[in-house]
């Protein structure tokens, strides 16, 4: 989803409004990832886990109001009847969801304008992989009607609405907005079990409707008995409204719908920036098909990327992998091209994620630093693929050599987890933990690691010849060469004396007293060579392309279900990642968001997305 809201200068930033509310800020160290989720049940326990402390409330309703769906005045909200709002009380007093059905939507369905007020308990998700979603009503857009009324259709729901009977349910407990001005150091979420499982439930519906759509942000309503309370969800987490009585003040429920009915779907949270590629022929799509190696009628979009002044746009299909988790970055990828004169242009790579607004993206930031002239700048990372001298030394100065090494520890970490070996899951479990995820927290607060990263690669061992595959495949001695020069860096510098018999030996080499090969095994010569190649990417982009020559590839060598859970964090976060691994061949293909460890703290506000074309590469865009 690329971004084309931004903020005017007189329009109210979220978050600063919020702050301005008594709220409990929290913060919390967890173990995030976007692989697919275990069935609905334990997709509810995994969300609730996951999302521990990002829901930040209670805000004031009218405050909430006034910050997400501003007022429009030309368009008055109508007054409520006496006869809708004795209506309305028996949703309060039924003894079963079912009972509060008719009278909510009776009541309120006139006051979302526009919009197919919808009951969908019954009607469980069409395309869903994940069984049991059926939020109580979701709300449609009269244009967009979903093709299957009898299902839930959550690639067209606007808006979900969850009921239960009574405030047991409420997910959220508040405290007095008047007595605590400053905040409460209570905890905001409900600890019971029906409380997290509504919460639990919610969620998961706002999940499917982010990866069912093309959005920056998503509101939602949560019913219990005679209480409500209004959400508004992004990739950070939730805006929660404090809760009220929506009989006794029944302005602010009939409000929200009212304003929420007349938003533009941008201000609903729809991503204008991409849209149906609609409007090309059938030739011209058959070409970009063609182009991107499509199958024939696969659907295109149309994406439009800010670069600098313009917008740049770009066809091709949809993200592939649907990212399963509300937090994070959400990163996807997808090849496109762009048009010059109904002819497809050059294949380009699409990137998307997610960042915080008013965050520049990479491409800004070095531009901005390169301006000022700004040297030895050091790119952030992910803590298993981040070099091992890095690993051992915070802030030290990024190098070339850095980003090498990480590629290397990319296919090493990859083939680890997901190619078949013989070695049990425990083992690779335990061996994948070992080089990647071990690290320790040193005298001052920081915390360090890549001990056995380091070691394995100093002994030439990287990754550990103990560990085989199942079929034959050069990619285990392609990794093996590609990681034979950081011997050279991570090794023993040669002592003098060894330069001075690597010496002798060359100039009887000159002399033709010994092979080429006597000079070639010796460590100096090793090392000289290792650091060579390590100046550059030459040799290593050779070697690629060499192994990628060879014969012996397998025809079906895709990636299968991952064969390691998580070790870090908590025993119930370890138990939830071992659910994950056993449910994924029930699931769609892990996505290729960003691995998070156990030990990244919660990101900032992520509201909005931004989209860039890299101006670093011919065919690179980056959509943010």
């Amino acid at each position: 989803m690329a971004s084309t809201h931004k903020s005017s200068p007189d329009e109210a930033a979220p978050a600063v409004n919020v702050r301005s509310t008594p709220i409990a800020w929290r913060s919390r160290t967890a173990h995030y990832d976007c692989t697919p989720p275990p069935l609905q049940g334990q997709m509810k326990t995994t969300l609730i886990d996951e999302t521990k402390d990002r829901y930040v409330g209670p805000v004031e309703p009218w405050q909430f109001l006034q910050d997400y769906l501003p007022c429009l005045n030309s368009m008055p909200t109508p007054p409520l009847k006496e006869k809708e709002l004795e209506e309305l009380k028996k949703a309060t007093k039924a003894t079963s969801e079912k009972q509060m059905y008719q009278s909510f939507k009776d009541t309120l369905k006139r006051f979302a304008k526009d919009m197919e007020f919808m009951e969908t308990s019954k009607n469980l998700a069409e395309d869903d992989s994940v069984p049991g979603a059926k939020p109580d009503f979701c709300l449609y857009e009269i244009a967009k009607n979903p093709k299957n009324p009898e299902k839930t259709d959550f690639s067209a729901v606007e808006l979900c609405i969850e009921l239960k009977r009574g405030v047991s349910w409420d997910p959220f407990k508040d405290f007095d907005l008047k007595k605590n001005k400053g905040g409460s150091s209570d905890p905001f979420e409900s600890d019971t079990v029906i409380a997290n499982d509504t919460r639990g439930q919610i969620t998961s519906y706002v999940v499917r409707q982010f990866y069912s759509q093309h959005r920056f942000f998503t509101f939602s309503v949560v019913v219990f008995g005679d209480h409500a309370r209004l959400v508004q969800w992004d990739r950070s987490g939730a805006v929660i409204s404090a809760g009220f009585n929506y009989v006794d003040n029944v302005n602010l429920l009939v409000e929200f719908l009212w304003r929420f009915s007349h938003l533009s779907p941008a201000d609903r949270g729809r991503d204008p920036t991409m849209s149906p590629a609609s409007k090309l022929s059938e030739v011209t799509a058959q070409k970009i098909r063609k182009t991107l190696n499509l199958k024939v009628g696969t659907s295109l979009l149309k994406f439009d990327v800010p670069h600098k002044d313009e917008y740049k746009s770009f066809y091709g299909p949809h993200f592939p992998h649907p990212v399963r988790s509300l937090i994070g970055q959400s990163t996807r990828t997808v090849p496109v091209c762009e048009l010059d004169t109904e002819e497809p242009g050059k294949m380009a790579f699409l990137k998307e994620y997610w960042r915080p607004a008013g965050v520049w993206g990479e491409v800004e930031v070095y531009e901005h630093l390169k301006k000022y002239d700004i040297p030895h700048i050091a790119p952030l990372g992910t803590w298993q693929f981040i070099s091992v001298a890095l690993l051992g030394s915070p802030g030290r100065l990024h190098e070339l050599k850095d980003d090498i090494e990480s590629f290397i520890h990319v296919l090493g970490w990859t083939v680890l987890c997901y190619l078949l070996g013989p070695m049990g899951k425990d083992d690779r479990t335990a061996l994948v933990s070992l080089l990647y995820d071990h690290s320790w927290k040193t005298l001052s607060g920081g915390e360090k690691g890549g001990l056995a990263k380091g070691y394995a690669l100093k002994s030439g061992d990287y990754p550990p010849k103990t560990f085989t595959l199942a079929e034959p495949s050069p990619i285990l001695e392609l990794i093996w060469t590609l990681a034979s020069p950081f011997q050279a860096r991570y090794g023993d510098v040669p002592t003098a004396s060894q330069i001075e018999r690597y010496d002798r030996l060359k100039k009887k080499l000159a002399d033709g007293f010994c092979e080429q090969e006597d000079v070639e095994d010796h460590p100096v010569y090793k090392y000289l060579q290792g650091t060579d190649r390590l100046r550059s990417s030459e040799w290593f982009l050779r070697t690629i392309e060499d192994a990628l020559e060879h014969p012996g590839w397998p025809v079906e060598d895709g990636a299968g279900d991952k064969l390691v859970v998580f070790t870090e964090g908590t025993a119930k976060q370890q138990q939830r990642a071992e659910q994950r691994v056993k449910t994924e061949s029930q699931l769609l293909s892990a996505s290729s968001g960003p691995l998070k460890r156990s030990t990244t703290p919660p990101l900032p506000a992520l509201r909005d997305k931004r989209s860039r074309l890299d101006g670093n590469s011919d065919g690179g865009i980056t959509r943010e």
